[in-house]
């Protein structure tokens, strides 16, 4: 097999350590290729304590201003906490940081920069970014599984997670930066000292305002010790998602007072639009996180239409009820159909559906199903009127797929930049008829290519 590529360095993982070797390297006109497993950076805080002297290579760099931006200050920082719980009894603190002011000084006549507190899933994302702007390769969903060493370089062996296609990289050097248990240091024989798994952590990430219970003691690290608990507690505070969920309240608001603002026409488009962010959402949790990729949801939109139609024409019940009930009934005729569809191996499954977990999939599929039965009731509710071909259409499908596709699959946001630009570009392209599915399926072919790239 040859090589599919050449660069000068190869660097196997995008962590801070993989992320920095390329922005140096890049900085300085260096080609490199950058290969991770993940489809992504870091999906959770991990490490956050950013020393100074990082800060000022980063400084360097021209990303001081940026990161310093999304990280919590060394004023801020606090001290190091000892307590019986969050709010509880406190058992002792330290200065840390930098933060006593015999120290403080110490640090200020060091350097300009200063420490400064920024998690993993924050730092990644700018380190990555700007090596790639200064010309680095990056592959995502690309697995290293081998190396061979010669006088003139290195060939790698890799795999595309996401087509299964395995190919050859050649690199003058290569760089192992695949963490703790790193394949590359195992397949060239480098020892590891000390002991691994000398103890167990576990990580709870969750959501709360919790400020009001440490007002009295702010800090970035709370130690929570308890007699007799074998599991040491350690509490790291920040607010990476405050941003995200004002923009989201923002935007709920403006649409709860649509009513009072909006014309009919202005009210359908929304409307419109929301069925197709929300169809999308739903395929999106099926194929990109549940890994069930299936061709059949214009069923389920049918029999929610249909279903709302005669309970609330036949049965004279409710609206919200009979677009519940539509759910409902989807979710149900999902049930046997699952049970033949879980079925299916090999080829077949891009008739069926697949996925990995026994349990999992079905109540995925189940709930995927009465979603999608609410929103075909809620979409010809706004259509005033359902047709078979119309609401069993597979275009239903086609359209949730190319939303995914464009906005990125197995994202919480991609689905709704593919909403978006679908239906930004659908409306453009009303007046060339069947055409316009054509130039839609092109702009998604290119989308894949570019992201391949």
């Amino acid at each position: 097999m040859s090589a599919s590529l050449e660069t000068d360095v190869l660097i196997v993982g995008n962590g801070p350590v993989g992320s920095s070797a390329s922005l140096f390297l890049s900085t300085y006109g260096i080609k490199n290729i950058v290969l991770t497993k993940y489809r992504w950076t870091a999906n959770a805080p991990r490490a956050h304590i950013t020393n100074q002297r990082t800060v000022e290579i980063l400084r360097d760099m021209g990303l001081e201003h940026e990161v310093k931006e999304k990280a919590v200050p060394q004023a801020q920082m606090g001290e190091t906490i000892f307590c019986a719980s969050l709010a509880g009894e406190e058992l002792a603190r330290l200065h840390t940081w930098g933060t006593h002011p015999q120290r403080k000084a110490d640090f200020d006549l060091a350097s300009p920069s200063s420490i400064c507190d920024i998690p993993q899933d924050l730092m990644e994302p700018i380190l990555m970014g700007a090596a790639a702007a200064r010309g680095a390769r990056v592959r995502f969903d690309t697995e290293y599984l081998a190396l061979e060493q010669d006088a003139d370089g290195v060939t790698a062996t890799v795999r595309d997670r996401l087509n299964g296609e395995t190919y050859q990289i050649r690199a003058k050097y290569m760089i192992g930066a695949d963490g703790g248990r790193s394949k590359v240091a195992e397949d060239i024989g480098l020892p590891m000292v000390g002991r691994m798994d000398i103890a167990g952590s576990m990580n709870i990430i969750f959501e709360a305002d919790l400020s009001r219970y440490v007002a009295h003691r702010p800090s970035v690290l709370y130690w929570v010790l308890q007699p007799g608990s074998n599991i040491g507690g350690i509490g790291r505070a920040w607010c990476g998602w405050c941003g995200f969920l004002i923009v989201n309240m923002l935007v709920v608001g403006l649409l709860l007072s649509a009513p009072l603002w909006a014309s009919s026409g202005q009210l359908r488009s929304m409307i419109e639009l929301m069925t197709l962010l929300a169809l999308a959402q739903i395929w999106n949790l099926l194929a990109g996180y549940a890994r069930l990729v299936s061709i059949g949801q214009q069923a389920w939109i049918g029999v929610g239409a249909y279903t709302m139609i005669v309970v609330a024409d036949d049965f004279k019940l409710p609206i919200v009820v009979a677009i519940i009930a539509g759910g409902l009934v989807a979710a149900l005729l999902a049930l046997p159909a699952a049970a033949l569809l879980f079925r299916l191996r090999g080829g077949y499954l891009s008739i069926g559906t697949w996925v990995i977990a026994e349990v999992l999939r079905l109540l995925v599929y189940l709930l995927c199903a009465f979603a999608t039965g609410v929103i075909g009731g809620v979409i010809y509710l706004n259509l005033l009127r359902v047709t078979p071909d119309a609401a069993f259409s597979v275009q239903w499908t086609a359209f949730m797929i190319f939303i995914v596709v464009i906005g990125g699959i197995g994202t919480i946001e991609g689905p709704i930049i593919g909403a978006l630009i679908f239906f930004l570009l659908r409306e453009q392209l009303a007046n060339f008829g069947e055409w316009s599915l054509i130039l839609l399926g092109v702009v998604a072919v290119s989308m894949m290519q570019t992201k391949r790239l």
